[in-house]
């Protein structure tokens, strides 16, 4: 994890096996220590039924929120991930401003929808991910809006979503 590129994993668990895994990635990632890496787990508030019941199983009891109502508002959590979505090659102007992670992603969908939220065509994006304490959520958000918006050539869309727990920060 020294050098510049970074692995990225996504996995989903149940909520009851997820301070185990963070513990066992804590200790074998050595996350205490500087640049090591970063390990979140963030809510899953809905999922479809193949997904609920293999996550079900082993439980034995209702592991998800599937009731329609967010478990934690970003308001109680003291971590959220910012992702900042902006135009090929303006991912350094988002991580001047901040650091982070950033993920090279390419756009596929219909081009009815891209006109009507009045996006530009282009296929490649760049999501630069930032971990951040909640508090400072709202002012980073509209900093990178102001330098990286909509409006600017980077034509940056943001949005946050809570942190359950980390380590490695």
């Amino acid at each position: 994890l020294g050098s510049i590129d970074k692995s990225v994993l996504v996995s989903m668990v149940p909520k009851h096996l997820s301070p185990i895994l963070m513990e066992k990635l804590h200790t074998e990632l050595q996350l205490h220590k500087a640049n090591s890496g970063i390990a979140f787990t963030i809510p899953l508030n809905g999922a479809n039924n193949m997904i609920l019941r293999i996550l079900d199983h082993d439980a034995g009891k209702d592991v998800l929120n599937t009731s329609g109502k967010e478990e934690n508002s970003m308001s109680e959590t003291k971590h959220s991930l910012v992702a900042a979505i902006v135009n090929s090659g303006f991912s350094d102007d988002v991580m001047k401003a901040t650091g982070g992670t950033v993920i090279r992603s390419r756009r596929i969908g219909n081009e009815e929808a891209t006109g009507f939220w009045g996006l530009s065509v282009q296929d490649e994006k760049e999501i630069v991910l930032v971990l951040t304490e909640s508090a400072n959520k709202v002012a980073l958000m509209q900093s990178l809006g102001e330098s990286c918006g909509m409006h600017s050539t980077a034509q940056g869309i943001f949005m946050s979503m809570p942190i359950d727990s980390v380590a490695g920060l």
